[in-house]
């Protein structure tokens, strides 16, 4: 083949001659001249915007540190968003994918999470866990958020039988909690009970709220009522001495204020014995759980209602252990009703529990609790006094009322049942279950986006990199080019040899600065990338 031949004219400066290259040579140095510079903003424009990009969102999981091969996994969720909006993050309510994973990978479970009906824009739901499955495992979660890859990984351990987490001390004052004074023996009296011991159900008082107390009367038998204070209104049946007794008996009251004292009267025979001053626990700002019933045939779903709470409420139930340790077993949601509602979950197995009943989606710690007592079918009232008398034993192996109904060994009188009841319960709702810690996932999104925005800044580099020197080689060798030719043209033209190399040596030193300084452009911008990816990660 014969190409046709391209004419080539050099112009030289004040002469007259010209340099004419060929069209494909000047298309090639024109893309170069215009994408170069278009790459290098491109890539810092790129970079620049990824990294302004940081992680909005946090999903975060909550679970047992342990639970029990097949039974039901309890889950809770909290997805934050606006991480770094200026009024603070917001919990989201979204559906979320869960697994139940062994430490191998095999996926034993998976579930849904859903928004909470209680209005506290949290999340949750249950996992089932195979009878057969022990050892180290993990709860995933996922769930995609706008731009954002959200997941996080709980670990717990399956076990034959869990034992739970023990009770902590509610975090009260100290003129709020429970204390009781010496007994006030009358002049000339008989001698007085030798009890007198006050709990107090849900293990707190709330101001302004209907409050079960429960009282020990002792050996020998007395009547006991509770007079009126400022801090304390009895009901008027309280209010009335009592049948003589040395069991248990419960009273309602009401609390006023930060503090309560309340007064026990004890009489026998119509003359007054004793009294006594209870300073009762208050807790400010709380909730009332008041459960219809305590004492429950298995399969059982308790109904309860949460008094002093405007919206809805969380459900947590913890099964009772040995030792006074609780293992989380159900979690749930209600929409707030004056009416007890039965709790949105699976039916409960004969076993003491504990109910406990919050607002606050973040914390348990001001939650408020009550224990029910699922009993299997046909199982007497005076083993159920004993097996929950052993639980308070845990707790408080000094009580009088707690040996006493251990020791006993007859039928249990049904008109005196409720309050031995209610006042062994009492002793077991003492403190509160704190929910484990949430496991996140912001850090392992925290790396995701580092490693992402350090590859982007690599690439942009290397475009750089491939653009800056594509830009200094073109224009260097354009210059050169047209140096020689300008060069050659005037030592034709009769120009001096020595000054035309220096005009030459001159105009090839010039044509070398301004490809560096170019590349130079390149190399400040690339620095910046570097300086900008430093100071950020």
């Amino acid at each position: 083949m014969v190409w046709p031949p391209v004419r080539v004219t050099v112009y030289a400066y004040g002469s007259g001659a010209s340099v004419s290259r060929g069209p494909s040579n000047r298309i090639l140095a024109l893309v170069v001249r215009v994408c170069a510079p278009a790459l290098a903003a491109l890539a810092l424009v790129i970079v620049v915007a990824n990294e302004a990009s940081e992680a909005d969102h946090d999903l975060r999981l909550i679970v047992p540190r342990a639970a029990s091969a097949g039974e039901l996994l309890p889950v809770r969720g909290l997805l934050y968003s606006g991480l770094r909006a200026v009024e603070g993050p917001q919990l989201a309510p979204r559906d979320v994918e869960v697994q139940l994973i062994a430490s191998g990978g095999r996926v034993l479970s998976h579930t849904r999470l859903t928004h909470a009906r209680s209005g506290t824009n949290d999340i949750e739901g249950t996992l089932p866990v195979p009878a057969a499955a022990l050892g180290d495992a993990f709860v995933h979660a996922q769930v995609r958020v706008g731009r954002e890859d959200l997941s996080v990984d709980a670990p717990l351990q399956l076990v034959a039988s869990a034992e739970g987490e023990p009770a902590e001390p509610r975090a009260l004052r100290e003129l709020q909690q429970l204390s009781e004074s010496g007994v006030q023996r009358m002049p000339l009296a008989p001698p007085p009970p030798d009890a007198l011991h006050v709990r107090v159900a849900g293990g707190v008082c709330v101001p302004e709220q209907p409050c079960r107390v429960f009282v020990h009367v002792g050996e020998p038998a007395a009547a006991v009522l509770i007079e009126t204070t400022p801090s304390v209104t009895p009901d008027a049946q309280a209010e009335e001495p009592s049948a003589e007794t040395s069991g248990a008996l419960a009273f309602d009251v009401v609390t006023h204020g930060p503090e309560a004292q309340l007064w026990l009267r004890a009489s026998r025979s119509g003359r007054t014995v004793a009294r006594r001053a209870i300073r009762l626990p208050i807790a400010l700002g709380g909730a009332t759980l008041s459960p219809r019933a305590v004492l429950l045939d298995a399969p059982a779903t308790p109904e309860i209602a949460l008094a002093g709470e405007a919206e809805g409420f969380i459900v947590d139930v913890l099964r009772l252990h040995a030792a006074s340790h609780y293992q989380w077993v159900r979690t749930g949601s209600l929409a707030q009703s004056s009416e007890p509602q039965a709790v949105p979950f699976a039916a409960l197995s004969a076993g003491i529990y504990r109910v406990q009943a919050r607002r606050d989606p973040f914390s348990a710690s001001n939650a408020a609790a009550r224990v029910v007592y699922v009993r299997t079918p046909g199982e007497p009232p005076a083993q159920v006094l004993r097996t929950l008398a052993e639980a308070a034993r845990t707790i408080d192996p000094g009580d009088l009322f707690v040996t006493r109904v251990r020791n006993a060994s007859g039928a249990v009188d049904e008109s005196s049942f409720p309050a031995a009841l209610g006042y062994l319960a009492a002793i077991v709702e003492n403190g509160v279950v704190v929910q484990p810690a949430a496991a996140t996932g912001f850090a392992a999104a925290r790396a995701r986006l580092t490693e992402a925005q350090t590859r982007m800044r690599w690439l942009a580099l290397i475009a750089l990199a491939l653009g800056g020197v594509a830009l200094a080689l073109s224009v260097g060798k354009r210059g050169l080019e047209a140096g020689d030719r300008i060069s050659e043209l005037l030592v034709s033209a009769g120009q001096d040899a020595a000054t035309a190399r220096r005009a030459h040596l001159r105009s090839r030193l010039a044509t070398i600065a301004s490809a560096l300084a170019l590349l130079l452009v390149f190399v400040v911008v690339a620095l910046y990338v570097i300086a900008r990816g430093n100071a950020l990660h």
